[in-house]
């Protein structure tokens, strides 16, 4: 039997360069410092076993005796050995006149020399110079990999023992489902026939060669064809930068597959597993050079396959990651899910349909433009009058149509659906909230609500207090719907497919836990026999904390609200919180809406005013702020609920004002008016940016007014770059280039060197160019205007404190501590600045100059090289 290929696949993966990873690295690459090094890709390397680096025999460490001294000095000799390697020291006598002498690296004493001697810099840390005892040469090491993802690896083929030229077996779940492990390939055996069964196993064989030199090789393969077989070259790295392979640039690995599935699977395990990690549209050539070729190669065999049936499409897309389909045309997408939705069946059983079906659905929400698109094109009646919902909702089985009631409710939570005056609801009557209830006797669930689609796009509900049609209908549905209609009074009502409803009571003996704002849809697959048998067990939501809410009509309690005043109250007497500014505002959301801990608990506490004018606006205002807090991500239709019910409480500050008891609550109610009007001020700083450039404005001609307005409640950075500009904390000057130059150029600084600069910080006052574009200018006033307030803070006097702080730092999911303990003080002073300002590019829709956090990272590690 064929021995497993996952020893290679654990070798080759991408992100595989971690801390422990390059612990456990037995190879690394070295410059030999010989008469032909010039510090680039064209010197001598030669690959070194990391043990041996301390073994005395191979290598001798010349940290001691380098350190502090700016170059090495070769002497080249006739006979071995054939370099003599020295340090200098120079000596001014007290005439004025200068010499040399130097000292051999194995030697203890100064000698005056007349000999020739070649000059080489010393470029890194005496740490990575080593003498190697065979070579007879020093070596230079490169820096330590700090961020963990370089595009190749030192690779060495005793460095994976395990995997020979050899053909080995690929075991992963296929688009049927099947593994190889023991009981699928019984399974196998037994149900298929003998050449199907055979196939199968050929599918999963991969043919490796592998090169006996070592070297370094890039970890992003050449992607290529070859007699009707798929083959990746992992090709060693080339002073040409070649990326495939050719007669001076051989590989160092080849991987032969008899089936495209195979090869696609193999990179989803080496390349694509972290997807979310990875960009395509910036970094290393070899990275664009792989994913273009892999777009080449996918979108040739899907073109191909829509020739044959939408299954041949279907087998390919199960092994493509998500990443690659956003690439595909958006039209294509929805006419494959078209073809793959109207066929006779939609099932998992043999190709996985439905787990492909979703994939594209999550694919198709995230390349529209809005969710409000994807939902409307999802309830679009086609020619047969059925939209994709329909056909969705009628198809899916099992587990995966949870997970597709799951996955909409999701987006649904998104959208502009979600407001209860959404105008797609003005033809529907239906309350918005609902005194639905579901109960279990003697094994049948029943509800006191009927729920019927209704023209597609509607929902009919109507009361049902009898419990008896619903267990007739369990044996009888013909006859259930006749006793529903003796026995009940049909009080009807209706609702759009995407009408929220908040239900009265949550406490429901229902299958699964139903969360307190859903839509129609929502209720009605929770009614549906079908769905009462495709469940399996107990659902868990991704939003089900929204249940803690506790009804539109008694939301006093806010009990989410509550807790964070009480941590706040709790921690704002301790000094690290006062350090770190912990809780000294609340932040919701990315769009930094925030409220000071004693503002919030001035509102809560104005919550029991219910029966004044304003006593609705504020509890409504409330409301959509404790929505946010437990969903962590301010919507479209939070913002849009948060400004409109802060417009209308500040319609009756004079009688908020009123409520005040003493002074103390006055000066809390005033900072409840800020806070209200900051939240209700509507202003969209792309929709600005945009006019700006179309009538050809630069940020020259835009006022500090309107510069500190346009900023406000972008991102928390943006609203305290804007707060300090507008109380003098910091301060603006725009420039025209002969000034700004001046006013950043340091002494002996060459123009040549800054005059890319857009933008510069000095202590407290940002500098920018006049002619900067809107499109770079505000991301550049938010960066500088960060290193301007850390100035003002004082913390670039204590940087150690300034590195506490950015640890705590969560950027796109990733954290920053990490990255902090390895990083120079400059480049963490730089990594605050370029988080705020990618943070402000997200915010504002503008382009981003990294598109992922490992880009950013390497280039702070790469621009700005100070060893820590």
């Amino acid at each position: 039997m064929m021995s497993s290929i996952t020893p290679l696949i654990n070798y080759l993966k991408i992100f595989r360069r971690n801390d422990q990873s390059q612990k456990n690295e037995k190879y690394i690459e070295g410059s030999v410092l010989d008469e032909n090094y010039k510090d680039d890709d064209t010197d001598l390397k030669i690959v070194i076993e990391k043990e041996k680096l301390s073994e005395s025999l191979y290598f001798t460490e010349l940290k001691s005796t380098i350190a502090g001294f700016t170059s090495l000095y070769i002497q080249i000799n006739s006979e071995e050995p054939f370099y003599d390697y020295s340090i200098r020291n120079e000596i001014t006598t007290s005439t004025g006149i200068t010499s040399y002498q130097y000292k051999n690296i194995f030697g203890d004493s100064w000698e005056n020399s007349s000999g020739s001697y070649i000059e080489i810099p010393i470029v890194s840390s005496a740490d990575n110079y080593f003498y190697s005892h065979d070579s007879k040469r020093v070596v230079l090491l490169p820096l330590n990999t700090i961020f963990g993802f370089p595009d190749w690896l030192i690779y060495h083929p005793n460095a994976i023992p395990e995997i020979t030229n050899d053909d080995y077996t690929f075991n992963y779940k296929d688009h049927e489902g099947y593994t190889n492990d023991a009981l699928d390939f019984t399974f196998r055996l037994i149900l298929e026939p003998v050449v199907e069964f055979i196939n199968n196993l050929r599918k999963r064989t991969v043919d490796v060669e592998k090169s006996q030199i070592p070297g370094k090789m890039y970890l992003y393969p050449h992607i290529t064809t070859e007699m009707n077989k798929y083959v990746l070259y992992y090709n060693f790295v080339g002073t040409d930068k070649t990326f495939f392979k050719t007669a001076q640039n051989p590989y160092a690995i080849r991987l032969e597959f008899n089936y495209l599935g195979a090869m696609l699977e193999f990179l989803n395990q080496t390349i694509f597993y972290e997807a979310d990690s990875i960009s395509f549209e910036e970094g290393s050539g070899s990275k664009k050079y792989f994913f273009e070729r892999y777009k080449r190669l996918v979108n040739a065999e899907i073109q191909l396959a829509l020739q044959k049936n939408i299954a041949n499409v279907l087998e390919i897309l199960y092994y493509t990651p998500k990443l690659f389909l956003k690439e595909i045309n958006t039209n294509t997408l929805w006419d494959i899910l078209e073809k793959a939705i109207t066929g006779k069946s939609l099932t998992n059983i043999g190709l996985n349909e439905e787990d492909v079906v979703l994939v594209l659905l999550e694919a198709l929400s995230e390349i529209e433009k809005t969710e409000n698109i994807f939902l409307l094109k999802l309830i679009e009646e086609k020619q047969d009058k059925k939209s994709y919902f329909s056909l969705l909702y009628e198809k899916m089985n099992g587990q995966n149509f949870v997970k597709l009631v799951q996955f909409l409710y999701s987006v649904w939570l998104k959208s502009s659906f979600i407001n209860f005056d959404n105008p797609y609801y003005k033809d529907d009557n239906g309350p918005l909230t609902i005194p639905y209830k579901s109960q279990k006797f003697a094994g049948f669930y029943s509800s006191n609500r009927n729920f019927d689609f209704k023209k597609g796009k509607h929902i009919e509900v109507s009361e049902d207090e009898s419990w008896i049609d619903n267990i007739i209908s369990a044996f009888d549905p013909n006859l259930g719907e006749y006793v529903n209609q003796i026995v009940e009074e049909q009080n009807k009502f209706s609702y759009h497919l995407f009408q929220p409803m908040m239900l009265t009571d949550i406490e429901q003996e229902s299958p699964i836990p139903l969360p307190r704002l859903l839509p129609a849809f929502f209720l009605k697959a929770n009614e549906d026999k079908a769905f009462w048998s495709n469940v399996i067990t107990g659902i868990e939501y991704t939003v089900d904390a929204i249940t803690t809410l506790s009804g539109f009509g008694n939301l006093a309690k806010f009990r989410h609200l509550q807790r964070i005043v009480k941590v706040a109250t709790k921690y704002k007497f301790f000094d690290k919180a006062k350090k770190f500014n912990y809780l000294a505002k609340i932040r919701f959301g990315v769009s930094a809406i925030e409220i000071s801990s004693g503002s919030l608990n001035a509102l809560l506490k104005l919550t029991g005013l219910a029966d004044t004018k304003f006593g609705k606006s504020l509890t409504e205002y409330l409301f959509w702020l404790e929505l946010l807090s437990l969903g962590g991500e301010i919507t479209a239709a939070i913002k849009g609920g948060l400004r409109k019910s802060a417009k209308e409480v500040l319609e009756h500050t004079d009688d908020l004002k009123k409520t005040a008891k003493n002074a103390d609550e006055l000066k809390q109610i005033d900072e409840v008016i800020e806070h209200l009007e900051e939240t209700s001020r509507n202003f969209k700083i792309d929709n600005f940016i945009e006019r700006g450039i179309k009538s050809g404005k630069t940020i020259g001609k835009i006022d500090k007014a309107t510069i500190i307005r346009e900023l406000h409640n972008v991102t928390e950075t943006a609203t305290e770059v804007s707060r300090a500009l507008k109380k003098g904390k910091i301060k603006l000057e725009k420039l025209d280039d002969i000034d700004f130059f001046k006013a950043i150029k340091e002494p002996g600084e060459s123009l040549e060197k800054i005059k890319d600069v857009l933008a510069c910080q000095i202590k407290n006052k940002i500098y920018i160019k006049n002619n900067t574009s809107l499109d770079k200018a505000f991301g550049e006033i938010v960066h500088e205007g960060k290193h301007a307030l850390d100035y003002v803070n004082g913390l670039f006097k204590d940087i150690k404190l300034l590195r506490e702080e950015t640890k705590l730092i969560v950027h796109d999911k990733v954290s920053m501590k990490s990255f902090v303990d390895k990083m120079s003080d400059d480049q963490v002073i730089e990594l605050r600045a370029r988080i705020v300002e990618r943070e402000f590019q997200i915010a504002a829709k503008q382009a981003l100059d990294f598109r992922s956090v490992e880009a950013m990272i390497s280039f702070i590690f790469e621009k700005y090289n100070k060893v820590k």
